[in-house]
């Protein structure tokens, strides 16, 4: 979250998903650190989340960002498990959407997750039980 190409460890190993943050304009965030190791993006501002005290909060960081990514790989993981790593990730960046310019890039990697095109699937319905 320092806005530079700074590499951040582990994220920036070979063989781990490193994750830029976007914006609601699906910009890179300007706090969102970017540098040849990214793979991908995912929105990472205003994220509305849990709060202390039993309270739900908006708030911003590559931290919102990679769960959202890891999320769509155990979506992956579970929908195809037959699937190897190698062609879970290689289907992962293959169903991205582009953003900046054309291919990779320093601030999106690979571009925007989108989990349905992840899982090929139309729709994906979840429903969660609330108290």
């Amino acid at each position: 979250n320092d806005g530079n190409q700074t590499k951040m460890y582990p994220a920036s190993y070979e063989g781990v998903i490193s994750v830029s943050a976007i914006d609601q304009n699906q910009v890179i965030a300007s706090y969102s650190n970017f540098n040849d190791a990214i793979d991908v993006t995912a929105p990472g501002t205003s994220i509305l989340t849990t709060g202390l005290n039993n309270t739900y909060v908006y708030t911003s960081g590559t931290s919102l960002a990679a769960p959202q990514v890891t999320g769509v790989i155990g979506l992956m993981l579970a929908y195809f498990p037959e699937r190897t790593r190698i062609e879970i990730i290689n289907q992962l960046i293959a169903s991205t959407k582009d953003l900046g310019t054309t291919g990779y890039d320093i601030y999106y990697g690979h571009g925007l997750v989108i989990a349905s095109k992840a899982l090929m699937v139309e729709t994906i319905t979840i429903n969660f039980d609330v108290n």
